[in-house]
């Protein structure tokens, strides 16, 4: 995610957040319109945001994604952006054509660009291993049922279950998803965890208990709204929730929740 601004003294700000499973590095800028006061000295880790200001209304910052084959993330503008203005981004392999960029940015850019490219675009089309450490002290044994992938690969099928007081884990490919868990013996009733990789300034978790059938549109549209990096509810006599442990280290692909559900004892 990108996203240049205009200040008012004509230079222009790129605010960068970086959610590629690796750390990237502003290695070259190339200005055809203005001054590059600015040397390329930007790194950004994974899961974190960062910004450079340059004095320049055409031009292209390079940045290498490190530990993937010599991998580059081209950031180009022409400013002002608006009904002229255009940007354009792509991930190449080096060296890089800066007459081929600026041709990009000129032929197809426009005021919002993506692209997917090399499996990097974004960690959703990368392999993002997320493990789901699951405690169940609901007195009811708790069987996982369903799985939706929005972004990533079903690699696993739904063959877990948990019984009261014990704990279990699943790890699957996917950097949007959710899980259903069927309450057993407990009128239909169904446990959801959901979430959204890497958690940071755009990852959230939400969890809900309902009775089915699974609306997966409300699921998707509650974790996009309402989802958080430490989400709980209570309901149906339930405690239920899911939060963010932790990404091992900033080369790895992967991501840790740690979800919970506990029966609520009521006071006499």
């Amino acid at each position: 995610m990108a996203e240049p601004s205009i200040q008012e003294n004509g230079e222009v700000t790129v605010k960068i957040g970086n959610n590629s499973g690796h750390t990237i590095s502003l290695v070259s800028i190339m200005v055809w319109e203005g001054n590059n006061h600015a040397e390329p000295f930007l790194t950004i880790k994974n899961g974190d945001v960062g910004e450079i200001t340059i004095d320049a209304s055409q031009s292209a910052l390079v940045f290498n994604i490190e530990h993937v084959d010599g991998i580059s993330w081209v950031l180009v503008w022409n400013t002002p952006i608006g009904p002229t203005g255009k940007v354009f981004t792509d991930i190449v392999k080096q060296p890089i054509n800066w007459d081929h960029i600026r041709s990009k940015n000129d032929v197809l850019g426009r005021s919002d660009s993506e692209v997917v490219n090399f499996a990097m675009a974004e960690p959703s089309v990368q392999k993002l291993d997320v493990t789901v450490k699951i405690r169940n002290d609901s007195g009811h044994t708790i069987s996982l049922v369903s799985i939706k992938v929005w972004k990533g690969h079903k690699s696993v099928e739904p063959l877990l279950t948990i019984k009261n007081g014990d704990a279990g884990e699943i790890t699957i490919d996917a950097s949007q998803a959710a899980l259903v868990f069927n309450i057993e013996h407990d009128d239909g009733k169904n446990w959801i965890l959901a979430w959204t990789t890497p958690v940071g300034p755009i990852g959230k978790v939400f969890t809900d208990i309902v009775k089915q059938p699974i609306d997966w549109d409300y699921i998707r549209n509650e974790n996009d709204m309402s989802g958080k990096s430490d989400y709980e509810i209570v309901k149906f006599g339930y405690k239920a929730g899911i939060k963010f442990h932790g990404i091992p280290n900033d080369t790895s692909s992967s991501v840790i929740y740690i979800a919970y559900m506990e029966k609520i004892i009521l006071a006499n």
